[in-house]
This record gives structure tokens, C-alpha cells and sequence, in this order.
């Protein structure tokens, strides 16, 4: 997210807040209770102006300190939900009844 604030102490806070208040416990379409909670807030950077149309909205450097090779630790810092494990997640209302194996 972005958030416009004066300090980078200002921009915890509200990232915090709203963090916090984007939390809830909803139930999937299978019933069941699915719990959203907050670990902690990873990074916060300044934005500066866009440079060639371009504006940066998310950065990270992180060091592979695991027994992963490289392209093994990419693909799991970047692992995405399939299409079955999103569908858990989601509220009920989102979802209707349907053959979720579909690709």
C-alpha cells in the first residue's frame, strides 16, 4: 500500500492501523472460519517522483541465508495461492458453488 504520511514513523503507524482494521474473521464457502491476522509490517521506503512515467509502489532486498538455490528461494518468496487455495480464503459471497478444478 501506499500511504502518504511526513515521517516514516507517521507512515508505521497508519500502515499499522489500517492493517489492523482490514483483519476479521469471515467463514469460506466451505463452512469453515478463516482468520486474518497481522505478523508484522515488512518494509517502508520513500516514493520519489516518477522517473521515465514510473513510479515505484513496493521494494525489497532480501539475502538467501537457506540451503535453497537461488531460483528455489525466488519462487518461494514469491509463491502465490492456486486457484483451490484461494478459494478457501475468500468470503462465502465471493464464491458460487461451482467446479473450482476448472484452469
Amino acid at each position: 500500500m501506499t500511504v502518504k504520511a511526513d515521517s516514516f514513523d507517521e507512515a508505521y503507524q497508519h500502515a499499522e492501523k489500517y492493517a489492523v482494521e482490514a483483519c476479521d474473521d469471515h467463514i469460506n464457502p466451505y463452512g469453515q472460519r478463516v482468520r486474518t491476522e497481522i505478523y508484522g509490517i515488512t518494509d517502508c521506503f520513500l516514493a520519489f517522483d516518477e522517473e521515465y512515467g514510473v513510479r515505484e509502489v513496493y521494494s525489497t532486498i532480501t539475502r538467501n541465508k537457506t540451503n535453497l538455490s537461488n531460483d528455489e528461494f525466488v519462487d518461494m518468496l514469491v509463491y502465490q495461492c492456486d486457484k483451490n487455495e484461494l478459494y478457501i480464503l475468500r468470503y462465502e459471497e465471493f464464491n458460487k458453488p461451482a467446479d473450482i478444478s476448472e484452469e
